[in-house]
C-alpha cells in the first residue's frame, strides 16, 4: 500500500488476492491511511500560503539567493534572482523556466566531466520535470535529469551525475555497480541521505 501526491490510498496485489482479502488489508490499516492524509492535507496548506506570499528567497546550488523586482533585466545574475512581479502564483511558470536554462546548461558538462572519469559515453542528456527521480538511465544510454536537481549542494549533484553514468556500466544495483560509483565519489551514502533534504526543500518552495 502507498499513498499518492494526492492523498488517495493504492494498493497493489497479485491477481490471485481476492477483493475481500484486499479490501479487509485496507481496513485493518485505515489510521495509517488517515494519518498520512492529514500529513498531506498540512503540506498543500502549506504550499497554498507559499505561493499566494511573496518569496524573499531561492535554493540555487545549495545556496539561497535574494529575490528582487527591481531591475528590468529579468533573470539570475549568480548574486540575485530578478524577476518581474512579487506574486510566485503568477511568476512559477517563469522560475521553473529559469531553473530548467540554468540545469540545460550546468548538468551536461558535469555529465562530460565524470564520462572522462568512469569511461563511458552517455547517447544523450535530457532535462525533465520528473517528481519522483532525481536522474534516470535509459537502456538506449540516454541520461536524464530533473531540473529540480540543481537546487541540491554541488557535490551532491555530482553524486547523482555519477550515479546515473554508473548505470552504463551496470543496470542495476548491485555490489559491482556500488563500487563503481564509490571509485569516484567515495561518500556516496552521504551524498545520497541529503537528497532527502533537498525533496523537502523543495517541497517548502513550492517547487515540485
Amino acid at each position: 500500500m502507498s499513498i499518492d501526491k494526492d492523498g488517495v490510498p493504492l494498493i497493489k496485489a497479485p491477481y490471485s488476492v481476492s477483493a475481500e482479502v484486499i479490501n479487509s488489508f485496507y481496513n485493518d490499516r485505515l489510521d495509517w491511511v488517515r494519518s498520512r492524509q492529514l500529513m498531506y492535507e498540512a503540506c498543500e496548506t502549506r504550499r497554498r500560503e507559499t505561493l499566494a506570499s511573496e518569496v524573499n528567497s531561492l535554493p540555487l546550488f545549495g545556496k539561497e539567493y535574494p529575490v528582487t523586482h527591481e531591475n528590468r533585466q529579468y533573470g539570475f545574475d549568480w548574486k540575485t534572482f530578478n524577476l518581474p512581479s512579487e506574486s510566485f502564483a503568477e511568476m512559477r511558470s517563469y522560475i521553473i523556466s529559469m531553473y530548467r536554462r540554468i540545469a540545460a546548461a550546468d548538468l551536461p558538462k558535469r555529465v562530460e566531466k565524470y564520462s572522462e572519469i568512469i569511461g563511458v559515453s552517455p547517447s544523450a542528456v535530457k532535462i525533465n520535470s520528473a517528481s519522483t527521480r532525481w536522474g534516470s538511465c535509459s537502456a538506449k544510454g540516454s541520461i536524464n535529469f530533473s531540473w529540480k536537481l540543481i537546487i541540491a549542494p554541488e557535490d551532491v549533484i555530482d553524486y547523482v551525475v555519477v550515479h546515473e553514468l554508473c548505470h552504463l556500466k551496470h543496470m542495476d544495483h548491485s555490489p559491482a555497480f556500488w563500487e563503481e560509483v564509490a571509485k569516484v565519489i567515495p561518500d556516496w551514502q552521504l551524498k545520497r541521505a541529503a537528497l532527502k533534504g533537498v525533496q523537502q526543500l523543495v517541497s517548502e518552495k513550492a517547487l515540485e
